[in-house]
């Protein structure tokens, strides 16, 4: 008997196929790409900045905290 796959069937096929190692080649290769240029990016952040020196100015600001509001009770009746 001949059967007509529908497309799900034919897809879950070549996923438990060739598929998996195309998508295992692919997520590889991204995360090849996402390290080659994160190490990229240190290293330009890093040239140039051996000589100078670490500088900057530190400063402090306090806020009062907020005033808890007065509760008055209600006289009884």
């Amino acid at each position: 008997m001949n059967r007509k796959h529908n497309v799900f069937q034919k897809l879950g096929n070549f996923i438990t196929g060739k598929g998996f190692y195309l998508v295992v080649l692919i997520c590889m290769a991204a995360i090849a790409l996402s390290g080659f240029y994160l190490i990229r990016s240190v290293r330009a952040g890093l040239s140039g900045t051996e000589d100078q020196p670490v500088s900057g100015s530190a400063a402090i600001t306090l806020t009062p905290p907020p005033a808890s509001p007065r509760v008055t009770p209600k006289p009884s009746p």
